[in-house]
Order: structure tokens, then C-alpha cells, then sequence
């Protein structure tokens, strides 16, 4: 009875999706506060030094009118930087997912859904250490947080979960599930899009 109650859990991918949501969701709103913070702090100094200023600036440069041009350059500096952390993460990924097919085939669902669990491990390890040594890492080391993109990233990972989930489910509540996992993922996501825009609103409010 035991080995049969474990095996039917194992049939449900809601409770991962859920887990992956959330573990990208605890993730974004502090990285993009460290992307700033970074950039200001470390990345833009000799702009800072040219005019006199500190980065002490850097806390209250969205509040105050004042170093509203200290602000749009450090915008400038961290769209560069995830632009070029994009393409660091993205590329790999569409290589990753053209051979997805094949070795999900050969070595099963479930692997694809967890290397791209381990890819996200790495990032927010990567991620950690670069705010504990703050001072020792430049902005520039913030791409290395692409590592992600390496092992699949979310598309790898949305395919192994669909393909488990066509795999394990009956054609009888196949459209269900699907339709299930899909809604959850977007509820969670939406919910998760409104706290991080309530978040920036209020970090620029002061």
C-alpha cells in the first residue's frame, strides 16, 4: 500500500510546478534591487566622481529630483548588463531545448525538470555570493547568474513537466491537468508580476 501511495503522488507535477514558481518568485524581486544597487555602488563611480558625488546617492536617487541623471545612468548600465545576462542565459537554452526531445526520450521526464532546478540552485548560490562579498565583485560578474540558462532554464523545464504530465495522465483527464498546471502557473505568476511592480512603486516613493 505504501509503494502504491508513492507512486501515485509521483503522477502529480502540480506540487513542482508550484515549487518552481516560487523559488523564481523569492528570486527576482531582490535581484533586480541588487542589479541597482551593484551598478550605482560600484559600476558608475568614476561618473559619480566627475560630478562630485558619492554613492550615498545611490539610496536616494529615485526619491529625489535632484540626481534624477544619476539614476537614468544607472538604468542604463543595468539594462546593459541584462541584456547581455539575457543572451548568456537565452542562447544555451535554445540549444538545450533542440536536443530536449531526444535525451527526455532516452533517460525520462523527470531529469528535465530537475537540471533546470539545479541551474536555478547555482544562480541564486551565485547570486548570494556576490552580496556577501560586495565589495570584491563588480557589476560585471552579475552575467554569471546566466549559469541558469546552461541546464534548460524554464523552457527545458515547462517541456519536461508537460511532457510528464501527457506521460502519466489518462486521455480522460489529460485536458484537465494541462489545463490545471497552466492555470496555476499563470495565477501565481500574475499574483507574483503585482507584488514586484507594488515593490518598485514603493521603493520609488521612498
Amino acid at each position: 500500500m505504501e509503494a502504491y501511495s508513492c507512486t501515485k503522488w509521483r503522477e502529480f507535477a502540480e506540487p513542482v510546478l508550484l515549487l518552481n514558481v516560487l523559488m523564481v518568485s523569492i528570486v527576482i524581486v531582490p535581484k533586480d534591487k541588487i542589479y541597482i544597487d551593484k551598478v550605482c555602488q560600484l559600476g558608475i563611480d568614476t561618473f559619480l566622481s566627475e560630478r562630485n558625488l558619492t554613492t550615498e546617492v545611490c539610496s536616494i536617487m529615485s526619491s529625489n529630483e535632484t540626481f534624477k541623471e544619476v539614476e537614468e545612468e544607472t538604468q542604463r548600465q543595468v539594462s546593459r548588463l541584462q541584456v547581455y545576462s539575457g543572451l548568456i542565459g537565452g542562447l544555451p537554452i535554445i540549444l538545450f531545448s533542440i536536443m530536449a526531445g531526444y535525451f527526455s526520450d532516452k533517460f525520462g521526464r523527470t531529469v528535465f525538470m530537475a537540471i533546470p532546478f539545479v541551474g536555478c540552485f547555482l544562480s541564486s548560490i551565485w547570486l548570494i555570493i556576490i552580496v556577501a562579498w560586495w565589495d570584491t565583485f563588480p557589476p560585471i560578474y552579475l552575467l554569471g547568474i546566466g549559469i541558469e540558462g546552461f541546464f534548460g532554464g524554464a523552457m527545458c523545464f515547462n517541456m519536461g513537466l508537460f511532457s510528464y504530465l501527457a506521460d502519466t495522465t489518462t486521455e480522460q483527464d489529460r485536458t484537465f491537468r494541462m489545463s490545471l498546471l497552466t492555470g496555476l502557473f499563470n495565477c501565481i505568476a500574475l499574483e507574483n508580476n503585482r507584488f514586484y511592480v507594488q515593490n518598485r512603486q514603493n521603493k520609488a516613493n521612498g
